[in-house]
């Protein structure tokens, strides 16, 4: 599987979008580089206390897109996401390139491993609209989760 590297672009869409926690405690605003939102393809599912994007060409996913500064910025978030590139059946995500929906180019995304027992994704809701801020935001202000039963 090719590496990325400092040229690339990398598409974040749940825990590690621009303004959470977790972007400015990993320190990815000194190792990328904000080039605007970008729409993926794929349902969002919501597991909680993040989110895991499974292809899907029927919807669509919100996220921020980077362009990668510091390539010491792929360990950063390989780690935080579970990604173990010699044990994909183990990993949490797999990170692949993908085409972008919008705008046309593509990216390196962190896709939820369906083939983990741990956490069936057919059993978490799907994020309606594809927005894990906009979701959160709800759950947090009373307005349910949407998707959900």
């Amino acid at each position: 599987m090719p590496r990325p590297d400092a040229a690339d672009c990398v598409a974040l869409y749940g825990s590690l979008r621009r303004g959470q926690p977790a972007f400015r405690q990993l320190r990815l605003d000194r190792m990328l580089t904000w080039s605007g939102s970008c729409i993926l393809r794929g349902r969002l599912h919501d597991f909680g206390d993040y989110p895991g994007l499974v292809p899907d060409d029927t919807a669509v996913v919100v996220a921020d897109l980077f362009a990668i500064r510091r390539r010491e910025a792929i360990a950063v978030m390989d780690a935080f996401e579970g990604y173990r590139r010699h044990d994909m059946a183990g990993s949490l995500y797999h990170r692949q390139r993908i085409e972008l929906a919008h705008p046309r180019s593509s990216a390196w995304v962190y896709v939820y491993n369906t083939t983990r027992d741990a956490h069936d994704h057919r059993n978490a809701p799907v994020v309606a609209g594809g927005d894990w801020l906009a979701h959160r935001l709800r759950r947090r202000t009373g307005g349910g989760v949407p998707g959900g039963t």
